[in-house]
């Protein structure tokens, strides 16, 4: 009998840290689908700052899978590009 409540505390407890991550991945989404500026967290520019991309159209969200997003951005004249639910961790909203 005990072996079995230690292992619905577990369940419990890692249930509850799954929620928690989802809601901050989720603040973090929504944070990026509103925000309209983003800078690199590793690349730099010429000058040491953060490379800086502007949002460049509409978000694109999948109804089959409400985690998957696609945010187009641009840099410049010439350089277009996506932040993506793959790589949204390399870019940050703040300078």
């Amino acid at each position: 009998m005990f072996k079995i409540s230690c292992r619905v505390l577990a369940y419990s407890a890692l249930r509850d840290s799954v929620k928690r991550l989802t809601k901050e991945k989720d603040m973090i989404i929504n944070k990026f689908l509103k925000s309209d500026y983003f800078y690199h967290k590793c690349i730099r520019d010429r000058n040491c700052s953060p490379l800086k991309v502007r949002r460049n159209g509409k978000n694109k969200l999948w109804k089959t899978d409400p985690s998957k997003f696609k945010i187009p951005v641009k840099r410049g004249l010439n350089e277009y590009g996506y932040i993506t639910h793959q790589n949204y961790h390399e870019w940050s909203t703040d300078q």
